[in-house]
């Protein structure tokens, strides 16, 4: 198991936790903004909505231009700009304001990942790479979990003072990029990698579907759950916060940890297919009768399943063949296409038919997805284990 530069590495995880700790803040902060100016459930439901489908286009909009672009200056600028649009947030007047805000403030981050993504692919051996992803994860994991309890002992002082904080880190992370390391590793020619092996694609394509699938769980917990907790089974704030979503957290967070140890088994895409099977197992008896314990297995479940394919996803789009830009801009389209399939889709369900159907109808959606995943991959291998035919 190669050893990592640590002091190289080590920036991209720091780099991960400051983002990711302003970026949760954000994402708890604003719909607080927006109640302050006068946003009602169906104004949140559409700034939500607004706020993820903006970083999905820009995400593919820079996946096919940051192949093209220096990876740390983009990664820079966009940290910059991610900045400027948190303290555009803070002095936003109006209802429309904070929705521009949010929207340039999607949009810089979309472009801010997949360079860092692409970046830490193209700056470590193939050896390296699962533990270096690894340490990253676990970054933006720590970051994300930091960023909410932040955010929300600010909201109580002010609704504005978060996203002034927020601001900050982002620029840290700027002075963070900009140091050269001694003998950093930079092989741009590994941008644009060679011809993609047979299957290699549908590899790659089936880690992606788990990609989407996961979240699809994490926006279904997350969102349209709340409704549902406090009405049925008596769930506060406290609860949801602090033992559901904590669970959910530190399952995907104990994932992460596991691949600092090189993380092979992470990488058997049938062992990534199963958690995701079981979590969406968990997801569908939500609907039914069940204590809180049960609930919050079933969210534990969702972070562990979330964990092992978002680390897949991220390794193969990093360690396969193709231009790494593009594909992790895929990466993270994939994600946040997941999360609103979970959130908007659960939501028109529980609307529809009731508040308990939701969970059965998207865990069987996974389970589904988790087949295509398993027949994608059966065929890529038997794409590279065909013989070549001779010229």
């Amino acid at each position: 198991m190669a050893e990592l530069n640590w002091k190289h590495s080590g920036r991209f995880f720091a780099a991960a936790v400051l983002m990711d700790f302003s970026a949760t803040m954000f994402i708890v902060a604003l719909p607080w903004l927006a109640a302050s100016h006068g946003a009602e459930s169906s104004h949140q439901g559409l700034l939500g909505a607004l706020r993820s489908g903006i970083y999905v286009l820009f995400c593919l909009l820079a996946g096919l231009l940051v192949d093209r672009w220096n990876r740390r200056v983009t990664a820079t600028v966009a940290a910059v700009l991610t900045a400027a649009a948190l303290v555009l947030s803070a002095f936003a007047g109006s209802l429309w304001q904070v929705g521009g805000t949010a929207m340039l403030w999607s949009g810089m981050l979309a472009f801010f990942w997949p360079s860092m993504m692409a970046w830490m692919g193209d700056s470590h051996p193939r050896e390296q790479l699962g533990r270096a992803t690894s340490l990253f994860n676990v970054g933006w994991s720590i970051g994300s979990m930091a960023g909410g309890v932040i955010a929300g002992w600010l909201l109580q002082v002010n609704a504005r003072l978060p996203f002034f904080v927020a601001a900050i880190p982002p620029l840290l992370a700027c002075a963070l990029l900009r140091v050269r390391i001694p003998r950093e590793r930079i092989s741009p020619a590994l941008r644009v990698a060679p011809a993609a092996k047979p299957g290699s694609k549908r590899a790659l394509a089936a880690a992606w579907v788990g990609n989407g699938a996961a979240c699809c769980l994490i926006g279904l917990m997350t969102t349209v759950f709340v409704e549902f907790g406090k009405a049925k089974l008596g769930v506060t704030p406290l609860l949801f916060g602090g033992v559901f979503v904590t669970a959910m957290n530190m399952g995907r967070a104990l994932m992460f940890l596991s691949g600092l140890r090189g993380g092979a088994w992470l990488r058997d895409w049938r062992m990534s297919a199963t958690i995701q099977l079981f979590a969406a197992a968990m997801v569908a008896t939500v609907g039914f009768p069940g204590s809180h314990w049960w609930i919050g297995l079933a969210f534990g479940s969702v972070g562990i399943g979330a964990g092992a394919a978002y680390y897949l996803s991220l390794y193969r789009s990093l360690a396969g063949e193709g231009a790494r830009g593009r594909n992790a801009g895929l990466h993270e389209a994939t994600l946040l296409s997941g999360f609103l399939i979970g959130s908007l889709g659960g939501g028109v369900i529980a609307h529809v038919w009731g508040l308990r159907v939701p969970y059965a109808v998207i865990g069987g959606f996974v389970a589904l997805l988790v087949v295509v995943q398993v027949a994608l991959n059966l065929s890529a291998q038997r794409a590279s284990s065909a013989p070549t035919p001779d010229p």
